[in-house]
C-alpha cells in the first residue's frame, strides 16, 4: 500500500477512548455534516428488516419469472439469475465487509469509501452485462435486460452497506421496502397473466434503479474515479480474501447439490434444496445479524471477547429458532406443505431434522466467521472457510457413496460442519481475552491498544 499521509482520529466506544492512526489514500478535502445516527435498537431492527426486504425481493422475482416463462426459457434465465446473485454475494464480501469495518470512522471517510466501491460495482456490473449479453443471445431481450440490471443491483447493494456503516440502515430499509413492494406487485401481475418475462425483468430492474437513486440522493454519494487506483491498491489483499470467502460459500452449496444429482438422484437434490429453502428465513436473519455485529462492534471498539460472546448469543438464538421452525415444518400436514414447496415438500421433510442439526452447527461456524471478520482477520477467515468447505464436501460425498440417499448426504453435511466448527473453536479460541488493534480498516496500518 502506498503511503500518502497519516491521519489521527479519536474514537469513543464502550466507555473508553482509543486513538488510531490510519494511512489513508487521500487527505480530507471537504467536511461532510454527519447526520444523526439512530439508536442501537433501531439500527439492529432496521438492518434486519432491510436484509429481509433485499433477500425477499430476489426470491420473489425468481418465482415471478418462473410463473410466466416456459420450462426451457426459465432454465436459461434462472442460470443467469443464479450467476448474478453469486456475483452479488461475492461483491458483498469484497466491498461490503470493508465498508462495515469503517463504521468507527467519520461520515466523510465512509462515503468516500462508498464512492470508490460504487465505481468498482459499476465496473463489475458492466463486465457482467457484457458476459450475459454474449452468452444469453439465445434468450434475446430477457438476457439483455438482466445484463442491464447487473450494475444497478450491484451498486444499490453497495449503497446499502454505506448506510449500515453510517449507522443509518433505516434509509436502505425504506428504499428496499419500495423495491420489495414493487416486486410483490410484479408477482401478482404474473399470477394474473398480464405480464411477460421481459416486462418482469425490466420492472424489477427499474425498481432497483429507483431504490439506488433514492439511497444515493439521501447519502449524496456518487461514483468517484479520481484516486480509484490508489484506493484499489490499499488493502486489496483483504478485499480479495473476503470476496473469496463469500464465493467459496456459494461454491460449496453448488457442489453439494451437483454431487447429490450425480451420485444419488435429482430427487435427492430437490430434497436438500427444498429443506434449505424452507429454512431460508433463518439464513436471512443470520446474514442480517452479521451486518449488525460487525458494524456495531466496530463502532463501539468492542474488545474481542465481548464480540465473541455477543455473536454466540445471537447465533445461539438463531439455532434455537431453527429448531422451532424445523419442528413446526415437520408437523405440517402434507397438503399444507405442498403450498410451500409443491411435490418437493415430502422429500424435503424427510431430511429436514438433519438439516436443522447442520444449521445449529453452522451457527457456531458462522459466529466464528463473524468474529474473525470483525477484527479484519481476512487470512484466517479464508483458511477457516477452506477447512469448512473441505470437511463438508468430504463427509457429504462419503454419505452419498455409503447410503445413496439424500439423508446420507445430509448426515455427512452435519458431521462435516460439526467437525470443522470444533476444529475452528479449538484453534482460534475466541473466548480468550486478547488485545484489540487500534483500527480494523482494511487500508489502515493499525497499532495494538488495550
Amino acid at each position: 500500500m502506498q503511503r500518502m499521509g497519516r491521519h489521527s482520529e479519536t474514537f469513543t466506544g464502550s466507555g473508553s477512548r482509543r486513538v488510531s492512526r490510519l494511512r489513508v489514500g487521500e487527505s480530507d478535502a471537504e467536511t461532510v455534516m454527519a447526520p444523526a445516527k439512530s439508536s442501537r435498537r433501531a439500527r439492529i431492527f432496521s438492518a434486519t428488516i432491510d436484509q429481509g426486504f433485499s433477500s425477499a425481493s430476489n426470491g420473489i422475482f425468481t418465482f415471478a419469472v418462473a410463473v410466466v416463462s416456459t420450462t426451457e426459457e426459465f432454465g436459461g434465465i434462472v442460470l443467469m439469475i443464479t450467476a448474478l446473485i453469486a456475483i452479488l454475494v461475492t461483491q458483498r464480501g469484497a466491498l461490503g465487509t470493508p465498508l462495515l469495518l469503517k463504521s468507527d470512522q467519520t461520515t466523510e471517510r465512509i462515503r468516500r469509501e462508498g464512492s470508490f466501491a460504487i465505481s468498482a460495482g459499476l465496473a463489475i456490473g458492466c463486465a457482467a452485462l457484457a458476459v450475459m449479453v454474449l452468452f444469453g443471445r439465445t434468450l434475446g431481450l430477457p438476457a439483455l435486460l438482466l445484463g442491464v440490471a447487473a450494475p444497478i443491483v450491484l451498486c444499490q447493494d453497495v449503497l446499502r452497506y454505506v448506510t449500515i456503516a453510517e449507522g443509518r440502515p433505516h434509509v436502505a430499509a425504506i428504499w428496499d421496502g419500495v423495491w420489495f413492494l414493487g416486486t410483490v406487485l410484479l408477482i401478482v401481475s404474473a399470477w394474473l397473466k398480464i405480464s411477460t418475462v421481459s416486462w418482469l425483468i425490466g420492472g424489477w430492474a427499474s425498481l432497483g434503479l429507483i431504490a439506488a437513486v433514492g439511497i444515493a440522493t439521501d447519502l449524496r454519494v456518487r461514483p468517484r474515479v479520481a484516486g480509484l487506483r490508489r484506493w484499489a491498491t490499499a488493502g486489496w489483499q483483504h478485499r480479495i480474501r473476503y470476496g473469496v470467502d463469500a464465493g467459496l460459500e456459494q461454491t460449496t452449496v453448488f457442489l453439494v447439490l451437483a454431487m447429490a444429482a450425480a451420485l444419488v438422484s435429482a430427487t435427492a437434490t430437490a430434497a436438500l434444496r427444498g429443506a434449505t429453502v424452507l429454512l431460508s428465513p433463518i439464513a436471512i436473519l443470520a446474514s442480517a445479524l452479521q451486518l449488525v455485529v460487525i458494524s456495531e462492534s466496530t463502532r463501539d471498539s468492542a474488545p474481542p471477547r465481548t464480540v465473541w460472546f455477543a455473536s454466540l448469543r445471537l447465533l445461539g438464538g438463531i439455532a434455537a429458532l431453527a429448531v422451532i421452525v424445523g419442528v413446526v415444518l415437520c408437523s405440517l400436514p402434507g397438503s399444507i406443505g405442498a403450498y410451500l414447496l409443491g411435490e418437493s415438500f415430502e422429500p424435503a421433510r424427510q431430511v429436514l431434522p438433519i438439516v436443522v442439526i447442520e444449521y445449529c452447527a453452522t451457527a457456531v461456524a458462522f459466529a466464528l466467521g463473524v468474529f474473525l471478520r470483525t477484527f479484519n482477520r481476512s487470512s484466517a477467515v479464508v483458511r477457516f472457510k477452506i477447512v469448512l468447505m473441505t470437511a463438508t464436501l468430504s463427509t457429504s460425498c462419503c454419505g452419498a457413496l455409503l447410503f445413496r440417499s439424500a439423508t446420507g448426504i445430509a448426515v455427512g453435511l452435519a458431521v462435516g460442519t460439526i467437525l470443522a466448527s470444533s476444529l475452528g473453536l479449538a484453534y482460534f479460541a475466541p473466548w480468550e481475552a486478547r488485545k484489540r488493534a487500534s483500527s480494523v480498516d482494511v487500508a489502515a496500518v493499525a497499532e495494538v491498544t488495550e
